[in-house]
């Protein structure tokens, strides 16, 4: 019976989870493939690969299956604590041909659980040093994190070890004045600024965080105008026209972060900036936010620290809200 010799995966799925399989040698076969019959929460899918006599172990990257079924997964900014949780069923099984027959799925392997996986990926560092997370957050500990008192902080919790993780969460602690101890030990509450944000995302390993933006930003309308001419049989008092036809009616507005130490400036640049569910708290009240949806949106580079210069370490972005019209109105 074909055989499953190997899996290779850490706690997150949108990164290789590989598994390895080995098949039986059918002596004559003119035709042979090894089949990976895969069951994600019960959706199946299929993975197949030739086989010979002599290359008889097969390698798979089965996370396509896991990102398929987790692409609806539908975030939003307060339902905090529901993350896809992901298991699959693995078998498998050998097609093959001899003397113009055709024989399907023989020899089926045991069954091979893998996970629970959840949503997440390992950096390329974390890959090459074979190490996992010690939270569901890369934020650094190089200083505080500075908050606004009175409002929300989003807390990870420790992701726990590789192959037998802590489900995925977040806690809110309320923000009080100055450095507080315990588990929100490395943020610092100050007042909130005339001009102060909360902005909510989804981080690379898959659950919510928040940062406060104290920057003034910039806001502007990127709207396009098409003009037409509308045709009329004209007399002396009605002449032909023309329209114009407006569209892209999105905000854009212009963000800064504050000034920022070395860690915080990459984990802006290389978290925050990279985070594909964004939405801003446009109420800038703790008791009463409006969130709305936005894109954030780097610029084509996004400049890094410069020791040529003794300028501090900041980071520009755009926020570009996903609906139309003012999000104020």
């Amino acid at each position: 019976m074909a055989s499953i010799s190997n899996t290779d995966y850490r706690i997150f799925y949108d990164q290789p989870v590989i598994v390895t399989a080995t098949a039986v040698n059918y002596s004559g076969a003119t035709f042979h493939r090894l089949r990976l019959e895969v069951k994600v929460n019960g959706t199946p899918f299929e993975f197949s690969s030739p086989v010979s006599s002599d290359a008889l172990t097969v390698s798979f990257d089965i996370s396509s299956a896991f990102r398929a079924l987790a692409d609806s997964h539908q975030y939003a900014a307060t339902t905090l604590n529901v993350y896809p949780v992901l298991t699959a069923k693995v078998t498998a099984c050998s097609d093959y041909m001899i003397d113009g027959e055709e024989h399907q799925g023989v020899d089926p392997s045991s069954e091979t659980t893998i996970g629970p996986l959840y949503a997440g990926r390992l950096s390329d560092m974390e890959r090459l040093a074979e190490t996992v997370p010690a939270r569901y957050s890369r934020k650094p500990a190089s200083s505080p994190e500075i908050c606004f008192t009175g409002w929300q902080h989003l807390a990870p919790v420790a992701t726990g070890e590789s192959l037998a993780p802590v489900v995925p969460s977040v806690t809110e602690v309320t923000v009080p004045v100055g450095s507080p101890t315990g588990s929100a030990a490395n943020i610092y509450g100050i007042p909130a600024p005339a001009d102060g944000y909360e902005l909510r995302f989804i981080n690379s390993l898959g659950v919510h965080e928040n940062v406060f933006l104290t920057g003034l930003p910039i806001e502007e309308t990127n709207i396009q105008t098409d003009q037409y001419a509308i045709a009329r049989q004209e007399t002396l008092t009605r002449f032909s026209r023309r329209i114009a036809i407006k569209q892209n009616n999105h905000e854009v507005w212009h963000m800064s972060s504050p000034v920022l130490d070395r860690p915080w400036q990459q984990w802006y640049i290389h978290e925050l900036l990279q985070a594909r569910w964004a939405w801003l708290n446009i109420s800038q009240q703790p008791a009463s936010p409006r969130y709305v949806p936005v894109n954030i949106l780097p610029g084509d580079n996004v400049n890094g620290r410069d020791r040529q210069k003794a300028s501090p370490l900041t980071v520009e972005f755009d926020l570009e809200f996903d609906i139309n019209g003012s999000p104020l109105l």
